[in-house]
Parts: structure tokens; C-alpha cells; sequence
């Protein structure tokens, strides 16, 4: 499963070792690359980053919780998860248990989707 993550505060690689910190005993299970778009964008960061899992239940769930950590910093308060097809699902930080286990399901559903922070 391939989940592209972009944020409009952070740099990718920025970005990169956060979510490492905050996930590293799950990092055998998750594999980061930072791909350049090749185009303009409004804040300077022409990257995204692609997160690839190999377990896609506890390496997604651990992988949420340090884009969730992160978001509690920053002004923006919610993650927007984003589908192929153009479906977006907002998502606050405190999100509950309950809630965040249905939105995994979702997302393990799925070949790849794109998360904003």
C-alpha cells in the first residue's frame, strides 16, 4: 500500500523524520521515499512524501498516529485523507478510538490514497 503525504508547513523531509520519530518501532514495516513532482507549487516544496507499507494494519495505524502527533502542532488541527477518485475525509486530531479504527478500514481498502496535513 503506497500513501502519498504532503503538507503545506513542512518540508518532505522534514516531514520524513517526524513521523519516524513517532512511529520507529513500526519502521521495519513502513518504507519512506520523497519523489520530486517536477512542478511549481505555492510553497515551495516541489516533493511529496510516499510512505510504502508492507503490514498494512499495524504499520497504517502507527503511521496515523505520527501524522496525528504532528498535526496537534500545527494551526491546521486535522488530517484530510483523499481517494483516488476525489473523495476527501476530514479528519480532527482527537478523533475518537472508534472513529480512527473505522477510517483505517477504509484506507486498508484501498491501493493508495493521498493524506494532507
Amino acid at each position: 500500500m503506497k500513501i502519498f503525504i504532503s503538507s503545506a508547513y513542512i518540508n518532505s523531509d522534514d516531514l520524513r523524520m517526524k513521523i519516524s520519530a513517532n512511529c520507529e518501532m513500526y519502521e521495519s514495516n513502513i518504507q519512506f521515499t520523497i519523489l520530486n513532482l517536477n512542478r511549481e507549487t505555492r510553497v515551495g516544496d516541489t516533493t511529496i512524501l510516499v510512505a510504502t507499507l508492507s503490514s498494512a494494519g499495524i504499520a497504517l495505524a502507527a503511521l496515523l498516529k505520527g501524522l496525528f502527533a504532528i498535526v496537534q502542532e500545527s494551526k491546521r488541527k486535522q488530517i484530510v485523507i483523499q481517494t483516488k477518485d476525489g473523495t476527501r475525509i476530514e479528519v480532527p486530531y482527537d478523533c475518537p478510538k472508534e472513529k480512527m479504527e473505522e477510517i483505517i478500514k477504509i484506507i486498508k481498502a484501498l491501493d493508495s490514497v493521498k493524506i494532507e496535513i
